[in-house]
């Protein structure tokens, strides 16, 4: 049973982007690879099933298809989200956020920062 959901825009109230790189780098290294940034810049804004392919497809990976990366990282994805997660500077006050608890447990948390012209 799930007891939050996550609907982050572009890390706008998680830092997802640091994690998604921790993982990729470290799912190429336990597969004998190096990633480099480049192949890192491919994958970003892409589908998981794209994402992965790219990386398989750059890296030469043989030993995965792309579904089962994607069942991979899916699975140090939830296990970084459980013990790395952090909230994006600014997003942990009051100003920056409506919180509502339901009844059965959930927590709504809404984004609100709003930013004039030239910042």
């Amino acid at each position: 049973m799930y007891q939050s959901l996550i609907f982050d825009l572009d890390g706008l109230l998680i830092d997802s982007e640091t994690i998604y790189r921790k993982i990729s780098y470290k799912m190429a290294a336990d597969l004998g690879k190096q990633l480099h940034d480049g192949i890192w810049v491919k994958q970003m804004g892409r589908s998981p099933i794209e994402s992965l392919g790219i990386f398989r497809k750059e890296l030469g990976i043989t030993t995965h298809t792309a579904q089962e990366l994607v069942d991979l990282r899916n699975i140090l994805l939830t296990e970084s989200y459980r013990n790395d997660l952090q909230i994006i500077a600014g997003c942990d006050g009051d100003h920056s956020r409506f919180s509502r608890k339901h009844a059965d447990g959930y927590c709504n948390r809404i984004a609100a920062e709003t930013y004039g012209v030239g910042h």
